[in-house]
Formats: structure tokens, sequence, C-alpha cells
């Protein structure tokens, strides 16, 4: 997250020669915005897939796991 708050904000740099630096911080922050709520819909994803899991995940055997992973 820190990495991607970095970039972003990185960015207002290369945009202050074609907007105001309020607006070029507003696009950075909007950017970031839609970034996270991507990577948090992908994450919820991966978050259903080990929450199906249950407590197959737990064992030491972790053949089990290979059909539903």
């Amino acid at each position: 997250m820190v990495r991607s708050l970095l970039w972003h904000a990185d960015r207002i740099i290369h945009r202050l020669d074609r907007m105001s630096e309020s607006e070029a911080a507003a696009r950075a922050a909007d950017d970031f915005h839609a970034d996270r709520r991507i990577r948090a819909d992908q994450m919820e994803h991966v978050l259903y897939v080990f929450d199906d899991i249950g407590d197959a995940i737990n064992f030491d055997r972790w053949d089990e796991t290979r059909g539903p992973l």
C-alpha cells in the first residue's frame, strides 16, 4: 500500500506541466483510490477462496488443498 501511495505521489511532479499543483494532487489521490479499490476487490476474492478451504489449510498435507486452490 505504501509503495502504491508513493508511486501515485511521485506522479504529481510529472503532471505539473499540464495542470496546477492542487489538480495534480487531486488526480493522484483519485488514481490512488481507484488502484486501492481494485486491489481490495482482488483481495476479497482471495480471502473468499481461502475461507472456503476451512480447516484444510491446517493440515500438514498440502496436497489435500490442491483442488480447492
